[in-house]
């Protein structure tokens, strides 16, 4: 099922699972070799406390600066 099936179908779970694991895909293009180890259970894609940060938000970027050694917004962009 494609990601906007998945928002037309109300399934939020699935929903969110899908885009987990796209954000996991991209990152291991992006960063490959760097982050080791790196898994699937770390990404965490979620609803906002504020409507004003869209609809889902993942802190992706947080979670890698360390590994990386490289700040927050710098991962952001690439991310982009």
């Amino acid at each position: 099922m494609q990601l906007r099936e998945l928002f037309l179908s109300g399934n939020d779970t699935s929903l969110i699972f899908a885009l987990r694991q796209m954000v996991f895909t991209v990152v291991k293009e992006l960063f490959g070799d760097e982050i080791k180890g790196f898994s699937l259970q770390e990404v965490r894609v979620e609803h906002p406390k504020s409507e004003n940060y869209g609809d889902y938000s993942t802190n992706i970027a947080l979670i890698l600066s360390g590994r990386l050694g490289m700040k927050p917004i710098e991962i952001a962009r690439r991310l982009e």
